[in-house]
């Protein structure tokens, strides 16, 4: 018997044209009827979810963002759990990508070192405001961070910057699809699903998870029925127990009419 059900979202739930289908929205809601507790787990900040969590009316759960490195009780605008960046490791990450396009996440900010299509799109379609900064060893940044995102790199850059990062401390790089992602010590998706279920009282053995990216693979780990999605990573379908259609095949859907209701 499912009683939460984490979805990611890009790639997952939203279509390719960030649109979640009619009769996706009415299962989620049926679900949340039945009293399952529906949790959206993104990358995205809080301002770029909530239109989503608005239409599914998801009220009164909370919302899982930046990967797990906040989590916000909606209801009572009161912050669960969050957990940024140091500045170390921030500093290590301006010095060794310098000159390098970057991507800086605040709470509800996206700080970038340069302004290109991909970050006007980015800024239109999610709602979030954006800065453009100068990145070097000396950038000091005010607000707290919470993700940074390099994309565009090559696979030779990706597999000898992860070493980089990581080398002598707890891992916060980690490979996705379309670049490396950093985030704080321990903190992804899959820890904040466990946090969650500890604050509702719920084993994992009545968790499902469904995601699309090397980023939900912790939460697909961690839940009793762990889904990818047909379009997903191959390292999250090799983790996954089970696969179900696309994103733009109503996936997500389907697993909620299997287990759900």
């Amino acid at each position: 018997m499912i009683k939460l059900l984490a979805l990611d979202m890009d790639g997952t739930l939203l279509d390719d044209e960030n649109k979640i289908p009619e009769s996706t929205v009415a299962a989620i809601k049926q679900s949340a009827e039945a009293g399952i507790k529906v949790i959206l787990a993104s990358a995205r900040p809080v301002c770029a979810m909530m239109p989503y969590y608005k239409q599914l009316c998801l009220d009164p759960t909370p919302i899982i963002a930046l990967c797990g490195a906040y989590i916000l009780d909606v209801k009572n605008t009161k912050e669960l759990f969050e957990c940024s960046l140091s500045d170390e490791i921030c500093q290590k990450i301006y010095e060794l990508f310098e000159g390098r396009y970057i991507k800086i996440y605040g709470k509800s900010t996206l700080y970038v070192n340069e302004i290109k299509a991909e970050t006007l799109r980015y800024a239109e379609n999610f709602q979030v405001d954006y800065h453009k900064i100068e990145i070097n060893r000396n950038t000091k940044i005010p607000e707290k961070i919470y993700r940074i995102f390099i994309p565009g790199l090559s696979n030779s850059e990706t597999e000898e910057s992860l070493k980089l990062i990581n080398a002598g401390a707890d891992q916060v790089a980690s490979k996705l699809e379309h670049g490396i992602e950093i985030l704080p010590p321990h903190i992804n998706k899959g820890m904040a699903v466990e946090f969650l279920c500890k604050q509702y009282g719920i084993a994992r053995e009545h968790v499902m998870a469904i995601g699309n990216e090397g980023s939900d693979i912790s939460m697909v780990e961690f839940a009793q029925i762990g889904v990818a999605v047909a379009n997903a990573h191959t390292d999250l379908k090799n983790v996954a127990n089970e696969i179900t259609a696309s994103n733009t095949q109503l996936g997500v859907e389907l697993m909620i009419k299997k287990y759900c209701l």
